[in-house]
């Protein structure tokens, strides 16, 4: 098995996932903006759709629609990795090898980045909702709810979360090694 392949496949996901947080924090701030001006008190208050307002819902459509790239991009390396395993078994039943001087199941790999491919796209949906939703809610508080629906990912395991710092301890000694 081409542990260097593996490793740049690695690097992809990762570069997907910061890219996944960059949108987190973006999509946060645009909905504390649609907040304060929806829900400047525990009531909505009942104002037309303003240009600024307008521009910020798109802002925060345009975060989703990179999320779902994203998500996108996570799946298509989790297929990638598929396929070398399945290629590899054919030619060598051995599933361990060194990745970046650290000694890995690629198998472990393939879980963990199918488990984190699989927890974002549930958040995904999520967000997805809550895009729908945001200028439609009652209160400030099922604003601010959807906020921390957006900001904490509830859909993402603790145990992907466990996954995606040990992806990124596998990228990081590339590095350090050198």
């Amino acid at each position: 098995m081409d542990a260097s392949a593996i490793a740049a496949l690695l690097k992809k996901f990762d570069v997907a996932l910061d890219q996944w947080k960059l949108q987190v924090l973006t999509g946060k701030r645009i909905i504390a903006d649609i907040i304060a001006t929806l829900y400047p008190s525990d009531d909505r208050q009942t104002e037309q759709l303003t240009d600024s307002l307008e521009s910020r819902l798109q802002d925060l459509k345009c975060a989703h629609v990179l999320m779902e790239k994203c998500v996108k991009d996570l799946k298509g390396v989790n297929v990638k990795l598929k396929a070398r395993l399945e290629l590899s078994l054919i030619s060598d039943p051995k599933t361990h090898m060194h990745i970046n001087n650290i000694f890995v199941n690629y198998e472990d790999i393939l879980a963990w980045t199918n488990a984190v491919a699989r927890d974002l796209e549930e958040q995904l949906k999520m967000n997805a909702v809550i895009l729908s939703n945001i200028c439609h809610l009652k209160t400030r508080n099922l604003a601010l709810f959807h906020q921390g629906v957006w900001t904490l990912q509830p859909a993402l395991k603790p145990q992907s979360e466990h996954y995606m710092s040990m992806l990124r301890h596998i990228n990081q000694q590339e590095v350090s090694s050198r």
